[in-house]
């Protein structure tokens, strides 16, 4: 098996130089080739695109931007995804079980099985584990300029924010019939979890064609322990304060354009978004 590995330096807190001795001392030199992402302008999807026919895996090695990143120069081809998960949340590589520790993670390499999984796109943005508006997206946008990565940088962040945070009036649009919501945030789920094991979506399956939405309505601020209980019990989904069902595609519209996050990352989009499922379009490897 030939491996291109795509090394984001610059994501998770995690130091990358192990993972490259490692590379050096499992993976003969003739079976890899290794690019680094070192400008988030650099267009890394043409990198991937232009040595496909060199190689039979493509690996993220970095957080979950730099796996959706990755899956998308890999969407609808015959070219393999792999993820040696080494950033704050590494959300998809926890719910595909590859192993966090770099040592296993190489090794798996040669040993995984490959599966096939769903993607979704919102407006034109790829994404594979989940994208969501509101708090969530907005706590996402300061982390994302933060010096400090990682669970406690990001809790901090949500502690801090909360207070001043409004939440927002949606309109949900399936099917040709509305749902009006208040939420905090929605999260289009994809797999189950943020990441660090924050289960959003538990029922979630990355292979069953569908979008689990999660409607978390305003709570007050003496029941956020109890509501980050449950999103790690796996139980969000039963509290009062949490709707949740599944789609194939829904648009939602907002009062006004704003941040959304799509698997951690930030971006400015419009007023309406169009989320929905593209099943089947990306091969993973698995331990």
């Amino acid at each position: 098996m030939k491996f291109l590995f795509i090394i984001n330096p610059n994501s998770g807190s995690r130091k990358k130089n192990k993972i490259i001795k490692n590379i050096y001392k499992y993976l003969p030199v003739a079976d890899y080739k290794i690019i680094y992402w070192i400008n988030p302008q650099q267009d890394i999807g043409y990198s991937i695109k232009s040595n496909l026919k060199d190689f039979d895996t493509v690996v993220a090695v970095g957080g979950d931007g730099t796996v959706n990143m990755v899956a998308q120069a890999l969407i609808n081809s015959k070219t393999t995804m792999a993820i040696i998960p080494c950033g704050s949340g590494n959300g998809l590589a926890r719910y595909l079980g590859i192993p966090l520790e770099i040592k296993k993670a190489i090794k798996g390499l040669y040993s995984g099985r490959i599966i096939t999984i769903d993607t979704c796109i919102v407006n034109n943005m790829i994404f594979i584990s989940n994208c969501g508006v509101g708090f969530d997206a907005h706590v996402g946008s300061y982390f994302a300029k933060s010096k400090k990565r990682g669970f406690w940088s990001y809790t901090r962040i949500i502690l801090e924010k909360y207070w001043s945070y409004k939440p927002e009036e949606y309109e949900l649009l399936i099917n040709n019939t509305s749902i009006y919501r208040k939420a905090l945030f929605i999260t289009f789920a994809n797999s189950n979890q943020f990441g660090n094991n924050a289960f959003i979506a538990p029922e979630a399956d990355i292979q069953d064609g569908i979008i689990n939405v999660s409607i978390v309505k305003p709570f007050p601020f003496y029941n956020l322990f109890g509501m980050a209980i449950k999103l790690f019990n796996k139980s969000i989904h039963r509290s009062g304060y949490v709707e949740s069902f599944k789609i194939e595609e829904v648009t939602l519209i907002r009062s006004k354009p704003g941040i959304v996050q799509y698997d951690g990352e930030p971006a400015n989009m419009g007023k309406e978004l169009n989320i929905k499922i593209i099943p089947k379009s990306l091969s993973v490897l698995v331990t």
